[in-house]
C-alpha cells in the first residue's frame, strides 16, 4: 500500500509551481494576521487598485531574473501581508457596521481572484526562468520569450481590471471617494 507520488512532468509541473506559491501566501497569511491584529499593518485604499496590478507584472518579471525563486516566495510572502491588511480593515469597518457583508465579499473575492492570477502568474514566470537560462539577447530575441511576452500580456490585461475593478468596489460603496469618477 505504498502510495507513490506521480513525478513531476511537462503535463504537472504548472500547477506545482502555482501550488508551491500559494502554499507560500497561505503559510505567511497567519504571520501578517497577527501583525494586522497588533496594528502593523495599514494600507491606503486609494492606492490599493494599483499595488494589486502591480504584483502581477512584478511576478512576471520575475522570469527574467536570476534569482527567481526566492525573489517570487517573498513576493508571495508580501503579497499575502498587503491582502490580510486590505481584509482585516474592510472587516473591521463590517463588524462596526460602516458597511455591510456586500462589500466583504465584493472584496474577498476580489482579493481571491488577484492571489489566483498572482500565482498562475508566478509559476508560469518560475517554469519559463528554468526552462530558458539564458540571460542575455539571445533570450530577447528567442521565440520561447516571444510566447512569454505574450502570455505575460494577457496576465497584465487581467491584472489591470483589478486596476479598475478594486478602486471602483471601493468607491461604490463609499470606502474611497474616486475624484474623476
Amino acid at each position: 500500500m505504498n502510495k507513490k507520488r506521480e513525478p513531476t512532468d511537462g503535463d504537472n509541473v504548472t500547477s506545482r509551481l502555482f501550488l508551491r506559491f500559494f502554499i507560500c501566501y497561505l503559510i505567511a497569511t497567519p504571520v501578517a494576521v497577527l501583525c494586522a491584529l497588533r496594528g502593523v499593518l495599514q494600507v491606503s485604499f486609494e492606492r490599493a487598485g494599483l499595488v494589486e496590478f502591480l504584483f502581477v507584472p512584478l511576478a512576471l518579471l520575475g522570469a527574467l531574473l536570476t534569482v527567481t525563486k526566492p525573489y517570487l516566495l517573498l513576493l508571495s510572502a508580501a503579497k499575502a501581508f498587503y491582502d490580510v491588511a486590505i481584509l482585516y480593515q474592510v472587516t473591521q469597518w463590517t463588524r462596526l457596521g460602516a458597511i455591510g457583508i456586500l462589500p466583504w465579499n465584493a472584496c474577498f473575492f476580489l482579493l481571491v481572484f488577484s492571489l489566483l492570477l498572482f500565482s498562475l502568474a508566478a509559476a508560469r514566470a518560475e517554469l519559463f526562468s528554468f526552462l530558458c537560462t539564458a540571460r542575455d539577447t539571445r533570450l530577447i530575441f528567442s521565440r520561447p520569450f516571444g510566447r512569454y511576452l505574450l502570455e505575460g500580456l494577457l496576465f497584465t490585461a487581467l491584472a489591470l481590471s483589478l486596476y479598475y475593478l478594486v478602486p471602483e468596489i471601493l468607491a461604490t460603496f463609499g470606502m474611497i471617494s474616486i475624484p474623476f469618477s
